[in-house]
């Protein structure tokens, strides 16, 4: 309702970056704060010449906080309608907002979609959006997908490590995969470092992209395609694919499990060919040298 009501001003009112130390009226940012701690969006009732607050630092925008509220309800469908509502009214503002967000904390309204995807992985709907806005990155995409969050429990993840996560929970998903297939193919020579990225949580720490790849590859063991996806990103890692591989999970749950360890999970467990498994298997234990 009140989107409607902006008129010409709603671009402006959304893409506005919240920065500096004062008292200021910002009806649409405190609204879209409400929603996100509520979970509401009935919550968005709110009178609206509310002010707050704001530290010495960038809080991102109004457009920011909508999707740090998409992830925490990511099956809302209405959220997810108004932000693609807001995406189709940014013009040639649609690639910088969705790359401007908390300076502090390094996460942005793109960090929070692929957050959202990973906990709702069957959502066509928010794959779709996903596609929409790595269509409008371009030459910025590498940037994006590999953007880490620079604090807290979820320190060092990035929109790419939350796809991966998405995949190894929907590891069925055809659309899914092209997306993960697409994603590296656009990553030129940053492809190798991103599926190295370790996120610093005690429960997954230690998990890495390349990581929860096997680890779809082990729910899905009889996908070709998968098997294929692991083959590319192995070859492309290089002199790290040694690392790659034996990369330990350090959590209580799996404590200790690599990516090596889930390539043979799939093995043992595939009770149709393994033909095109035990080649791969034969490919990376030659790689492994000494270790």
């Amino acid at each position: 309702t009140v989107h409607g009501s902006l008129g010409d001003d709603a671009q402006s009112a959304w893409l506005k970056k919240v920065i500096g130390k004062c008292k200021e009226k910002a009806s649409f940012y405190y609204l879209s704060i409400r929603k996100h701690e509520k979970n509401e969006p009935t919550m968005l009732k709110v009178p609206l010449t509310q002010t707050m607050h704001l530290k010495e630092e960038s809080k991102g925008s109004p457009f920011y906080l909508l999707l740090v509220a998409l992830n925490n309800n990511s099956t809302s469908t209405q959220l997810l309608e108004m932000v693609e509502t807001v995406h189709g009214n940014l013009g040639n503002d649609a690639k910088s907002i969705w790359l401007t967000g908390d300076d502090k904390e390094g996460d942005t309204p793109f960090y929070w979609l692929l957050c959202a995807l990973r906990n709702n992985s069957t959502s066509t709907d928010l794959l779709k959006m996903v596609d929409t806005v790595h269509g409008n990155l371009k030459g910025d995409a590498s940037t994006a997908w590999l953007k880490e969050r620079k604090a807290g429990g979820d320190k060092g993840a990035t929109p790419f490590y939350w796809l991966l996560g998405a995949l190894n929970n929907n590891s069925t998903s055809t659309k899914l995969l092209e997306m993960v297939e697409t994603v590296h193919g656009s990553l030129g020579d940053d492809a190798q470092s991103a599926w190295l990225t370790d996120r610093n949580a005690e429960d997954d720490k230690g998990a890495t992209p390349f990581y929860w790849l096997l680890a779809a590859l082990s729910n899905n063991r009889t996908s070709t395609r998968l098997l294929e996806m692991v083959q590319t990103v192995h070859e492309s890692l290089g002199n790290d694919a040694q690392s790659a591989w034996l990369t330990e999970r350090k959590a209580e749950e799996w404590k200790g499990a690599t990516p090596f360890y889930w390539l043979l999970a799939a093995l043992t467990s595939n009770t149709q060919s393994t033909t095109d498994l035990m080649k791969m298997v034969e490919t990376v234990h030659e790689s492994l040298g000494d270790d």
